[in-house]
């Protein structure tokens, strides 16, 4: 007989439930965990790295897959907030490309510069395009996605505005780098900055991507003017013995050697890289003053400042580091590309040293010592170095970080937000927590630099000795911003002076200061203020003692042109005088940076063939109608090159009155392009009663980057355009404009991103357009008279115009509007109820008919603004 054995389960329940609970409550204390900022930073900075070293186990990306993977709140979340057609990017590749597309993969970098055509689906409609790879390291050419740089037909739609663009992979991309980009370009930096979406290509799904225009032709023009540029960038070669010796990539000793750029077929890069010759020898010699000549300083200043409060080293560091020449500016610009968002204050676990290193003293050294260590040795951020030495460029970094730093809470509402308008297409795609500890981390270094930046910036001690005898004040400002001195009763003139200098390695360089005080007794009536936070240094930080000690122990280079062509001139400092005569000018004549040039009246310059005659600084050439001031072609059969004016920061004045030009061409030289027989840039410029003529370059007169006041002058005969205004604001009145025609795209008058009023001029015979408008400008034109032009008025590329009282004959059209180039929008006409709309070509374009009264008003208040008009603007203005 079999005995029924009877087991008891109870104890085996209770064990399980106690493990279930014990494993509920690991499972919440592990989520309690990864949920908290500082238990995940510390794992993710200290555990993981040393599992990740020894063992090579990646335990926080797996831990994040999994979270990732269970993330009901965030599965939910996207069923809720689906992204919008607006952040899909559709391609359609035929099955033959995809096949060539994986065989590029498999080469890597190598297998970059093969295009492919596709077709890209813009608002429902396919449109043809190429691509082809793009990307550096090894992640853009695996896993069977890849990044990609995109270019549409020119018969295509665009998106927004923009042809050429690059989809990169979402694994290298992240929204905090974005939100960077984007307050670069707040600032008014290269900085192209766009959006995560996802993309599809033959409508199968890929995941996450960083969409954003390429920097292109058609974005430098639209965002920032630049229409003849070169983009230098350093050799992109991994395989280099840097990368095991510095453990980075991208470092190159030869970062600073003109033959370590990329080769480029663009006709001028040649140049471009010649002028970069200069700049290399200039920072190899420390010479700062040879530095500033190729930089545009307020550009700088801005770069300089947002790049020290996110600490990316990064982006400045060997082939990461990319500039931008521009010939008509005769400037490098970097480019602004953070990827990484923010990087902490590196330092080393307990060390003394990192404690004393890592404060506000320090502030210039940070981003290049304690950013990412392995950067250090990086040879191209020895110019950033430089320009911070200098105190011009700081000062203005100084200036600029101020306002940022006094903006903060600005600056973090346009990060958020940009976080925010990202969550759609990466709360799907990633990891929740990750996102998340990105934008803390961003957010935290923000905080944290701003917060050095303000200790940096107010930081102020003044110490010295007052000789009683000689009333001299012998002083240090122990300050790092540029100080003022002032005295309560005005009796001396403010004195300033900055305290802390810095080498070109960024260490102190003290300046010991004297001023003569005109026989003030009581020291403490002087006041010394602090220039970038306006505040006054408080007395207690004023150490300034008695002492009474009575008894106790670019001209020569000119000067040899201006001789080598026999001109009669003097030379007095900065200023050079050419008397009056008629000189054979055979060679080129450069008067120098920063001088005035007058010519006396009277006088003839004959210029030889191909030779120039350029001026650096401002000019004075005014004659009268009994002696004029004549600068044309030595010989009948030949002509000149160009007559120009070099002028720096718009500080420069052209004051030309009873000047002839005539006989000239155009020259790319030196590093410049002119394009006119008399150019200028940069300068406050004015034309009265003048002439300019018969040139054989595109322009008989090119001004760019300039305000200018013309009236009472012809301009005639000039190969193509008559006069062409590039980025000017100005007034022009009773001019005449005749065509040469022989170059049937000809203008009268043609201007690009400029605000400019014209009236009573005349402009007739042009078998183009008499006056063409484009590329974002605004004109109001009046009182004016157009006959037999084929188009009296052109309108394209965003540009407005109000038209008043202008009487049009035998005209083909009166006004055509149409957009030449697809960066640019619509244009826009206003013109009187009254007027005849018939001969109005409305291609692409937007006319409203206005009262009088309101487009009169509009031409008082342009000249008023003309006249008043600062010529700089308030960076928080025009950031926020």
């Amino acid at each position: 007989m079999l005995m029924k054995l009877k087991v008891n389960y109870s104890p085996i329940r209770k064990h399980l439930k106690q493990l279930g609970l014990l494993t509920i409550g690991l499972l919440i204390a592990l989520s309690f965990l990864y949920h908290n900022d500082y238990c995940y930073k510390l794992f993710k900075n200290q555990i993981n790295v040393r599992l990740q070293n020894y063992f090579q186990i990646d335990a926080l990306n797996f831990t994040n897959n999994i979270a990732h993977s269970l993330d009901i709140k965030g599965k939910l979340w996207g069923v809720f907030h689906p992204v919008n057609k607006s952040e899909i990017i559709e391609l359609v590749i035929s099955e033959k490309n995809q096949k060539k597309l994986h065989e590029l993969a498999k080469l890597g970098t190598k297998g970059k510069d093969t295009w492919l055509k596709i077709k890209v689906k813009i608002n429902g409609s396919l449109h043809r395009a190429k691509m082809k790879l793009r990307g550096t390291s090894s992640v853009h050419f695996t896993g069977g996605k890849y990044s990609y740089k995109i270019k549409l037909s020119k018969k295509s739609d665009y998106f927004n505005n923009i042809r050429v663009f690059n989809v990169t992979k979402g694994i290298d991309a992240d929204p905090t780098g974005i939100a960077a980009n984007r307050i670069a370009s707040k600032l008014g930096l290269i900085a192209p900055f766009g959006k995560m979406v996802v993309l599809k290509i033959n409508d199968e799904e890929q995941g996450h991507y960083y969409f954003v225009e390429h920097l292109s032709k058609q974005y430098l023009e639209r965002q920032h003017g630049i229409t003849n540029y070169s983009i230098l960038s350093n050799v992109t070669d991994w395989s280099r013995k840097e990368n095991d010796f510095y453990g980075s990539a991208h470092i190159s000793d030869h970062d600073l050697y003109f033959g370590h750029i990329e080769s480029d077929d663009k006709p001028l890069h040649h140049i471009a890289i010649g002028m970069y010759k200069n700049l290399c020898e200039e920072i190899e010699h420390n010479n700062i003053e040879g530095v500033k000549e190729l930089i545009d300083i307020d550009y700088m200043g801005r770069y300089l400042a947002l790049m020290s409060l996110f600490n990316d080293v990064h982006q400045i560091t060997g082939d990461n580091f990319k500039l931008i020449y521009d010939f008509s500016k005769r400037k490098f610009y970097p480019l602004y590309r953070q990827e990484q968002g923010a990087i902490p204050l590196f330092s080393q676990v307990f060390s003394q040293e990192d404690i004393f290193f890592n404060s506000y003293a320090n502030y210039n050294k940070l981003i290049f010592y304690k950013s990412l260590p392995n950067y250090i040795k990086s040879t191209n951020t020895k110019l950033l170095k430089l320009l911070l030495s200098d105190n011009a460029i700081r000062n203005s970094r100084d200036h600029n970080l101020m306002k940022l730093v006094a903006n903060g809470d600005k600056v973090v509402q346009l990060l958020t937000e940009t976080y925010e308008q990202n969550e759609r297409v990466m709360y799907p795609n990633t990891s929740r927590r990750v996102y998340h500890f990105q934008k803390m981390k961003q957010l935290d270094v923000f905080n944290d630099f701003s917060v050095l930046a303000n200790k940096y910036l107010h930081y102020g001690h003044i110490y010295g000795s007052y000789n009683l005898a000689k009333s001299e004040l012998y002083f240090i400002a122990d300050a790092f911003s540029q100080i003022e001195i002032h005295h309560k009763s005005d009796s001396i003139e403010p004195y300033q002076v900055n305290g802390i200098g810095f080498d070109y390695k960024l260490d102190f360089k003290y300046k010991y200061d004297t001023i003569r005080l005109n026989g003030i007794k009581n020291i403490g009536d002087l006041s010394f203020i602090n220039l970038v936070t306006k505040d006054t240094i408080s007395s207690e930080h004023i150490h300034i003692n008695i002492i009474n000690d009575e008894d106790s122990k670019f001209n020569s280079r000119t000067e040899k042109m201006l001789k080598a062509n026999n001109i009669n001139f003097k030379i007095d400092g900065k200023n050079v005088l050419i008397k009056k005569g008629v000189f054979k000018i055979k060679s080129d004549v450069i008067i120098g940076p920063n001088m005035l040039c007058t010519i006396s009246k009277g006088t003839t310059l004959l210029i030889g063939n191909n030779v120039n005659f350029i001026i650096g600084g401002s000019l004075f050439a005014e004659g009268n109608v009994n002696e004029k001031i004549k600068i044309q072609n030595l010989d009948s059969d030949s002509c000149f090159g160009v007559f120009a004016v070099l002028g720096k920061d718009s500080l420069s004045q052209v004051r030309m009155n009873f000047v002839d030009i005539s006989g000239g061409s155009e020259i790319t030289k030196y590093g410049l392009i002119f394009t006119g027989q008399c150019a200028i840039y940069d300068s406050k410029v004015s034309i009265k009663n003048s002439n300019f003529l018969y040139s054989k370059g595109d322009d008989g007169l090119n001004v760019k980057h300039s305000s200018v006041d013309i009236s009472d002058s012809f301009f005639g005969y000039n190969r193509a355009d008559q006069v062409d205004l590039d980025f000017c604001t100005g007034l022009i009145s009773n001019c005449i404009y005749k065509p040469s025609l022989s170059d049937p795209n000809g203008d009268g008058l043609d201007i690009s991103g400029s605000e400019i009023l014209v009236k009573k001029s005349k402009f007739s015979g042009f078998l183009d357009k008499g006056f063409s408008i484009g590329e974002n400008s605004k004109a109001l034109i009046s009182d004016s008279y157009f006959e037999s032009n084929n188009i009296s008025i052109a309108l394209k590329d965003s540009s407005v115009v109000y038209s008043l009282k202008n009487n049009f004959n035998d005209n083909t059209l009166n006004y055509s509007l149409f957009v030449k180039k697809k960066i640019f929008g619509i244009p826009t006409l206003y013109i009187p109820n009254k007027v005849d709309t018939a001969l109005i070509k409305n291609l692409q374009g937007n006319v409203f008919l206005s009262n009088m009264t309101d487009i009169e008003n509009k031409k008082q208040n342009f000249i008023t603004n003309f006249k008043d008009q600062e010529k700089h603007q308030d960076l928080e203005s025009v950031i926020f």
